[in-house]
């Protein structure tokens, strides 16, 4: 439906509109506006349930989940793939490729948004959803996600009334999460420049950089910024002995333990790696140059299997040609989400300055 076709506010509209300004106002957090939201409007519209997908990096992930039946939840904390997600953001801007507009899409769950047997697919068919109602949560030109409603054991034909009282609403949350996002995009980056501070004050220019509680203090510092439980970092034993493409050098070398967080303990390191050992994610990290993540896997051997209950990031001290050791992240904290893009590329900088910092140790 065409937006501008529809009329102002409609009375629920503005009802749930006035109660969603008045948390804002006494500075609700966004987790408990949208749960409102969609509460309301799944009561005022008699819907079987309404959820709200945020962009969350690469990804869409629904973060709200309100159902008359609580036993039937079944998409809060789904996140959909990266392939599919695109999809689903390009299916709006098909139907509404102005930057500045807003709308609504109605459909049953095997066309439109929901289209394509992906993951999107299998949890409409688990939910035995019907029909539904999607209103884009789009400001300023950036897309940030999308609310929908959904009616589940029959096919619904939804009302003009119900269309306009769901834009009413999403546009309303479009400016409110983008706000968010932005305001949550300035904590992060002051965090990101607070920890390069921090480091480089850790590692001073007259330090001896080797000594094994600077690095533990760096891996806490990193672990506690990155959302991980757990890190440590390895360091090259002789790393003048030729670079780490050198696969000749590298075999006749040994990776040091040189520091690892505080936070968690249950994790059994070894305090040093034979660079021989080809089969140690670490190694193949160092030998690489390149980030490595690692999913569990329970049924690995080695230092693999140390992981295997929990995610794992892997990244390079990469300096020149060469690689000086590897920074380990493991255990991702609960409500931390998934590792976003940009926290990857955060990652990578960070790397650099631990590797300048590792050039002057004397291991």
């Amino acid at each position: 439906m065409d937006p501008t076709e529809l009329t102002p506010l409609t009375d629920f509209g503005a009802s749930i509109n006035g109660r969603v300004i008045a948390l804002l106002r006494r500075g609700a957090a966004i987790s408990e506006i949208l749960e409102y939201a969609c509460e309301a409007l799944t009561r005022d519209l008699g819907a079987t349930r309404c959820v709200v997908w945020l962009v969350v990096g690469d990804w869409l992930q629904c973060t709200q989940e309100f159902c008359r039946d609580e036993a039937s939840r079944c998409f809060l904390g789904n996140s959909l793939p990266a392939q599919e997600s695109m999809a689903l953001v390009l299916e709006f801007f098909s139907i509404y490729p102005d930057e500045a507009g807003s709308g609504i899409v109605a459909g049953t769950p095997l066309i439109d948004l929901n289209a394509g047997g992906g993951t999107m697919d299998t949890l409409c068919r688990a939910a035995e959803v019907q029909a539904t109602l999607s209103g884009q949560l789009r400001s300023r030109g950036e897309f940030s996600g999308f609310i929908q409603l959904q009616q589940s054991g029959e096919s619904r034909t939804w009302t003009d009334a119900e269309c306009e009282e769901l834009l009413d609403v999403s546009q309303l949350l479009s400016a409110i999460v983008k706000l968010d996002f932005d305001q949550k995009k300035l904590a992060g980056d002051a965090w990101d420049l607070k920890l390069l501070y921090d480091l480089t004050r850790m590692f001073g220019p007259f330090d001896d950089h080797s000594r094994p509680e600077k690095w533990a203090s760096a891996s806490t510092l990193i672990a506690d910024r990155f959302g991980f439980g757990g890190a440590c970092v390895y360091l090259d034993s002789n790393p003048k002995d030729g670079n780490a493409d050198n696969v000749s050098s590298v075999d006749n070398r040994v990776l040091n333990l040189a520091g690892r967080s505080e936070s968690d303990v249950g994790l059994v390191l070894p305090d040093e790696i034979a660079c021989a050992d080809v089969k140690n994610p670490i190694l193949d990290c160092f030998r690489s140059q390149k980030l490595k993540v690692i999913l569990p896997q329970p049924d690995e051997a080695g230092l693999h299997s140390a992981f295997a209950a929990n995610e794992a990031l892997l990244l390079p001290l990469k300096i020149g040609a060469g690689c000086l050791g590897v920074l380990a992240l493991w255990k991702r904290l609960p409500g931390r989400g998934l590792p976003t893009p940009q926290m990857r590329e955060f990652a990578i900088i960070v790397c650099q300055h631990l590797a300048e910092f590792a050039a002057q140790s004397h291991f």
